[in-house]
């Protein structure tokens, strides 16, 4: 079995599919060759995730014998519902006829949901099954929390590259934990690493940024060339909402009661500028945005170039600016984006934020710094 890659979601993935008696194939990190791969058999006005997880499934497809893939689908008004076709289709026209499990929201269609984990199952137990899933989620949860301790400490490392070495070896050693204490122990062993490569001396208040937009390119480092380790590396403090365990609580377990906690509140604060549901992360981008405004110094909107959902919220995003005096980013990738154009446009907005920041800290007029209300620390 394989599947695409998608931030560290394949750890995860990987476990639940091993535990179930699957033979699990990682496609490669993304990279330029992926992305040029599937840019070569994809559709010209497909979106970059197309691309890549297509690259990805022919990269693997090049190694390896592979019986099956794990695919997710979309709802509403986006092209990603349609991807899973197109990529059936696309990889028996290169002469691979898998077989394909499709991953959808619910939305109270739970027949379909248990007919494919049934499919998944390969004639493991129900209390088989359980475990899987238990250990998948246990494992996605401690890899959130990791990375939001990632996110906090990379602006005040120690020295240059120390928190992402720890990052790696933390999420080599959730990977390799194959039952819940062995994880508790990973969990901590990583959040003690990361304190001691990180100091807690600050010689100023590091600017926060708040990171929002589409789902695979947000949370896939190699859709967005590593944006959260140029922006640390920068002495940015990284804030990103969207985590897969978020997604699934809100998308599948909350679903299933009808019942939403976390996704309300961000469509509350878009209903004044996006009143209505556009497909994919459209509404929840301007929402996010909104919402983080408060006790953010910027914003910065990464998007897969051609994306419906993501052009709307962009537009949108133009009246938040300005009535919310926040400075707003906006990244556009596919596989023709230049590092160093992505890398220059960030030094200067960092530069920017930092000077608006010392000038705001000037102003006399100013009631309250929105850096002076309390945040929520990991190590708290």
């Amino acid at each position: 079995m394989t599947f695409p890659r998608m931030g560290t979601v394949q750890v995860a993935l990987a476990a639940v599919l091993e535990k179930l008696g699957h033979q699990v194939v990682v496609p490669p990190p993304l990279s330029a060759d992926t992305a040029a791969l599937g840019a070569r058999y994809a559709p010209e006005s497909a979106c970059l995730p197309c691309k890549l997880v297509l690259g990805g499934f022919l990269q693997v497809a090049e190694r390896e014998t592979v019986d099956g893939a794990i695919m997710a689908g979309g709802v509403g008004p986006c092209r990603f519902g349609c991807y899973h076709r197109a990529h059936r289709s696309l990889m028996r026209e290169q002469g691979f006829d898998w077989e394909w499990f499709v991953a959808r929201p619910p939305r109270g269609r739970l027949g379909e949901v248990f007919a494919e984990l049934s499919r998944l199952r390969a004639g493991a137990s129900m209390r088989s099954v359980y475990s899987a899933l238990r250990l998948g989620w246990r494992k996605l949860t401690v890899l959130d929390e990791i990375e939001e301790a990632v996110r906090e400490l990379f602006p005040r490392e120690n020295s240059p590259g120390s928190v992402r070495r720890v990052h790696r070896r933390a999420v080599a050693a959730v990977e390799h934990a194959d039952e819940l204490r062995a994880l508790r122990r990973a969990r901590a062993e990583a959040l003690c690493a990361l304190r001691a490569a990180s100091t807690s001396a600050r010689d100023e208040e590091p600017v926060q940024v708040a990171l929002v937009g589409e789902i695979f390119t947000v949370l896939e480092p190699g859709a967005n060339m590593q944006l959260e380790d140029f922006l640390g590396g920068l002495g940015a403090r990284v804030h990103r909402e969207i985590r897969i365990s978020n997604w699934a609580r809100e998308h599948i377990f909350c679903d299933f009661l009808r019942w939403s906690r976390k996704g309300h509140r961000i469509k509350r604060a878009a209903e004044p500028y996006l009143g209505h549901f556009v497909g994919g992360e459209g509404q929840a981008t301007v929402g996010r945005a909104v919402h983080s405004s408060a006790v953010v110094d910027g914003i910065v909107h990464v998007m897969p170039f051609t994306c419906g959902p993501e052009i709307i919220a962009r537009s949108v995003l133009r009246t938040v600016r300005r009535d919310l005096d926040i400075p707003i980013l906006t990244l556009v990738f596919d596989e023709h984006t230049a590092r160093a154009g992505v890398q220059t446009r960030l030094e200067a907005f960092v530069d920017m934020l930092r000077w608006r920041k010392a000038q705001s800290g000037k102003s006399r007029n100013r009631q309250e710094s929105i850096h002076d209300r309390p945040r929520s620390s990991i190590f708290e």
